[in-house]
């Protein structure tokens, strides 16, 4: 669905709230417009903002890519596959995964108009469809919160490994963290440490803002 031109102008004057909903996961979830752009929040995350979710939109441009296909694990409203293919023109197939129907419902109402690029968008938890995944994926995207959090699930080193079993042989798995506090830095440093590095042994982390976002192969990030 897109906005009528008069909301997108106001937009850049602050966030219009165009729909609320309560979920069973993630509490009051919102989607606004704001910069021209659908934003979907919750009441202390923003989960996606088409083009300008600025962690992963900023990431593209340092690392290789050229996916054939993509596994995202969090789909939100489809922020990352808008971003590679409005700015960094890539021809992949996307499998988006969302537990949340709710996200599921925005997405298809306010986002999926917009992408060009094959894909299908299927309501489960991730860590019920890697259990069952014979896919290869060139890139596996986690990117699951619970407002701010990422359960405690998607933490364990026996979710990674069986994510790291969905990519291809020379594939990429990427991993959104927010780290908001002091004690959240802390467990991602020990969650890199003691899980990601030893399952991808040349692993690196993006940083950006309070986002980390860990990578599967190693990378010079300034």
């Amino acid at each position: 669905m897109k906005p009528p031109f008069w909301k997108k102008i106001c937009s850049y004057l602050g966030e219009i709230s165009i729909e609320q909903a309560q979920s069973e996961f993630s509490a009051q979830l919102c989607v606004g417009l704001w910069k021209g752009r659908y934003v979907l929040s919750s009441p202390n995350a923003i989960y996606s903002h088409e083009d300008l979710y600025y962690n992963f939109n900023q990431l593209f441009a340092k690392i290789d890519l050229g996916f054939k296909n993509v596994l995202v694990l969090g789909a939100g409203m489809a922020s990352i596959p808008l971003i590679l293919e409005k700015i960094y023109k890539q021809n992949s197939a996307y499998t988006l995964i969302e537990l949340d129907p709710v996200v599921v419902k925005f997405c298809q109402k306010y986002a999926l108009d917009n992408l060009q690029s094959p894909y299908q968008l299927i309501c489960a938890s991730a860590d019920d469809f890697v259990n069952v995944c014979t896919q290869k994926f060139d890139c596996v995207i986690v990117d699951i919160f619970i407002d701010a959090d990422t359960p405690s699930q998607f933490e364990q080193i026996d979710f990674l490994q069986k994510a790291k079993n969905c990519l291809s042989s020379q594939g990429i798995l990427l991993y959104n963290r927010l780290a908001t506090s002091t004690q959240k830095e802390q467990a991602d440093a020990e969650y890199f440490e003691q899980i990601f590095q030893p399952t991808f042994p040349q692993a690196s982390i993006f940083r950006v803002a309070t986002n980390k976002i860990l990578c599967s192969k190693f990378y010079h990030f300034d």
